[in-house]
This record gives C-alpha cells, sequence and structure tokens, in this order.
C-alpha cells in the first residue's frame, strides 16, 4: 500500500506534469501511465518506511497529510530518473528536504501526530557492545 495516490500527485504537479514524467518520450498520449506512477510511489513509500519505522509502527495508517507530501516529492523525482530526464533543481530540492525530515523523524527530533510509537521506540534502549572492563590498576597513576 502506498502512502499516495496517483489522484494525490495529480492534484499536487498538475496533470501535464505527471504525464510528461510517466510517459515515455515521444509517446505523450494523453494519459498518465499508470503503472510507472504506482512503481514510483509503492518506492517511495518503502523508503518513507525505511525512516519513519526507526520510530513510528508501519504502515501508517491513515498516513498524515506530511507523509502523503514526502512520498508524493520523492516519487516525483523518481519518476524523472526513471524516464531518464534530469530532475529539475527544485525537484531534487523538495526530495532532498523530504528526506531530510525522514531523517529527523528517525532520530526522534519530529514526531507524526496520531502515529503510534514502534515497540522498539517505545522501549528502552539496550546497547550490543561489550561493556569495557578497565583492569585493576589502584596506585598505578
Amino acid at each position: 500500500m502506498a502512502y499516495a495516490t496517483i489522484a494525490a500527485m495529480i492534484a499536487r504537479f498538475g496533470e501535464a506534469e505527471i504525464i510528461r514524467l510517466s510517459v515515455p518520450e515521444g509517446e505523450l498520449d494523453g494519459e498518465v501511465d499508470a503503472a510507472a506512477v504506482t512503481t514510483a510511489l509503492v518506492d517511495a513509500t518503502s523508503l518513507v518506511d525505511s525512516y519513519v519505522e526507526q520510530r513510528f509502527a508501519t504502515p501508517l495508517n491513515p498516513a498524515p497529510a506530511s507523509i502523503v507530501a514526502a512520498t508524493c516529492h520523492i516519487a516525483r523525482h523518481a519518476l524523472a530518473l526513471a524516464r531518464n530526464q534530469t530532475p529539475g533543481d527544485a525537484v531534487t530540492r523538495a526530495r532532498d528536504e523530504m528526506v531530510a525530515w525522514l531523517k529527523r523523524i528517525a532520530a526522534g527530533e519530529v514526531s507524526l501526530p496520531g502515529a503510534a510509537l514502534s515497540e522498539d521506540a517505545s522501549s528502552a534502549r539496550v546497547s550490543d557492545r561489550p561493556r569495557i572492563r578497565w583492569p585493576e590498576t589502584r596506585g598505578a597513576y
């Protein structure tokens, strides 16, 4: 299940942009390539989850509007790359900002209102590193 839909992509970026990004160059027939957009949305959702699951139970249901927006921006960038197009500066910047925001979520700096904490995030953290034992050196210093 993707956090965003084709309709959300069209509402956010316009139908012409989604057609331009989803249909191979020279084959513009006036319709969005639903399979290409869906693939980009599913991939973007996976990327979002890879960060969000550090703190919250996934999948997020319902997904907050901010997660839908992040998924759309990431999918837009991915669509451009999938069609061997160079994403514009604004598209790349938006994707980078969304990934930076997702990293802040993973670090616990940003919260998602209404999202349930994951079991790992709600329990105490335990280190798996071995404990350092200092040798008995009384009076050695």
